[in-house]
């Protein structure tokens, strides 16, 4: 539920990044999404932006070259990354963790760091879900944990079917 909550306030603050743009420099929102692929749940991220504003461009990045997507990027008003497999452990140091992950995507890996070292090099407004905070992360130079349970023998529940 706080997930959905800080999208919201992320999309408001992106009305208010637009009201401050004449129609001529901006005429409307537009959001990279990294992946909205509309199989699976990432449907449900072009949903969430048309529910806070039926008006909302958006670019689906995951189809694109690295390239192609900063360039995409120039024109957007704000990127959501979204969720989805772990970010694979050679990306930030730790590529033996490799066996302990859910099938990486490589390409997915690649443009999302990309884009993210891009849009906070531009000030672009940026919000990351899951997946998405941990790619912001790792591209602004952190490290993560593969399986925190596991690794800090905790009892805490990290993942859930919904």
């Amino acid at each position: 539920m706080k997930t959905i909550k800080y999208f919201f306030l992320f999309i408001s603050a992106l009305f208010i990044i637009n009201s401050c743009s004449t129609p001529e420099t901006n005429p409307q929102l537009t959001i990279a999404i990294t992946k909205a692929s509309p199989i699976k749940d990432y449907r449900y991220y072009v949903k969430w932006l048309k529910s806070a504003d039926s008006t909302i461009n958006y670019i689906d990045l995951d189809p694109l070259s690295i390239d192609s997507a900063l360039k995409v990027l120039e024109n957007c008003s704000g990127v959501l990354f979204t969720g989805g497999t772990d970010v694979y452990p050679g990306v930030y140091g730790d590529e033996a963790d490799t066996s302990r992950c859910w099938e990486p995507d490589r390409h997915l890996d690649s443009l999302e760091i990309a884009v993210a070292k891009k849009a906070v090099e531009n000030k672009i407004p940026i919000i990351g879900v899951c997946r998405g905070l941990q790619v912001i992360n790792v591209a602004l130079g952190g490290i993560l944990y593969v399986d925190l349970p596991v690794d800090f023998d905790t009892i805490v529940i990290h993942r859930t079917p919904d």
